[in-house]
């Protein structure tokens, strides 16, 4: 079975919506819980460095790419398997001007069609839900 993959800002509330942020996976696990995307949300050290810039975005996606190679397979597995919904929809807080280049949701997305899902892109603005302002201390970031 192949399931299709899209990506999406983080207030898409649609079908399929995997949170892969690292807020939403530290936000479970605080409270003792699991989160599906938890396992395909950037290791909070790698997500450091690039946020303080002691590492470049480029360095940072490659890393990423890794970490992706690394997942938990069940997981990656299960997801595939449209155990999470089809189409599966990884959500993060990249804004669309930054999304293109260096987004990790970008990045994730291309890791499932490597593994046999089919790209579904990202979703039309339309569906994803009303941009949210960005706090005045994470205007001009990029993540």
């Amino acid at each position: 079975m192949s399931i299709t993959v899209c990506t999406a800002r983080l207030s898409y509330g649609g079908p399929g919506r995997l949170d892969i942020t690292r807020s939403n996976a530290l936000e479970h696990r605080n409270a003792g819980e699991v989160a599906n995307g938890e396992v395909f949300a950037p290791d909070v050290d790698l997500f450091r460095a690039v946020r303080t810039g002691r590492m470049v975005v480029d360095l940072y996606l490659e890393r990423y790419r890794e970490q992706l190679e690394r997942a938990n397979h069940s997981i990656v597995k299960a997801c595939l398997e449209g155990l999470y919904g089809d189409p599966l929809v990884g959500v993060c807080f990249c804004a669309p001007r930054v999304r293109v280049l260096t987004c990790h949701r970008t990045v994730w997305r291309e890791f499932m069609v490597s593994q046999g899902a089919i790209d579904g892109r990202e979703l039309p603005e339309e569906e994803q839900g009303p941009v949210r302002r960005v706090k005045p201390s994470r205007q001009g970031r990029l993540f």
